[in-house]
Order: structure tokens, then sequence, then C-alpha cells
């Protein structure tokens, strides 16, 4: 089984410049993640269908789900600076916005 008190950070830089290199940690925690979780499945075979395989499943979509509310954040704040310093009809604000 995975280690259990294993955690994941990912900070994420809001600069023009570190934006894409923040959002490209947290896809890499994410990846992360999900491959401990599929060791750790493929491990448990059978067993995987039992509380601790449950237990599990529940701890990888946990963390899953925090990383993708940072990576949320930090679009939804991105796009928020860009619309105040170039305005919402500037590319980069509808760039972030899609």
């Amino acid at each position: 089984m995975a280690n259990e008190t294993s955690t994941v950070v990912a900070r994420v830089g809001l600069d023009d410049k570190g934006f894409q290199e923040g959002v490209s940690k947290i896809q890499r925690s994410l990846k992360v993640v999900q491959s401990e979780f599929s060791a750790a499945n493929t491990k448990l075979g059978d067993f995987g269908k039992s509380t601790d395989g449950l237990k599990l499943k529940s701890d990888s979509l946990s963390k899953q789900i925090e990383l993708q509310k940072d990576k949320v954040a930090a679009l939804v704040k991105s796009y928020q600076e860009s619309v105040e310093a170039k305005g919402e009809d500037a590319k980069s604000s509808e760039n972030l916005k899609i």
C-alpha cells in the first residue's frame, strides 16, 4: 500500500513567467498521485475491494480534488489579474477565461 503519511505540496507562481510552470507542477503532482494509486491498487488486487482498498481510493481521489482546486484557484487569480492589468477583451485574458 502507498505511504499514507505522504503529502503533496504544489506551489503556484502567478507571474507571467511562472504561471505555466506552476500549473505544470500541479499537473505533475496529479500524475504522481494517480501513479501511486495505480501502483498500490495493482498490489492490492482483489483486496482492493476491502476497507483498506476503499480507503486508498478515497485518499487518492481526495488528493486529486485538492490539486484540481489549487489549479482552478491559480487560473481564476491569473484571469482576474489579467483583466485588471490588460482588460477583459485582451487576448491573454480571453485565453485564461477559456
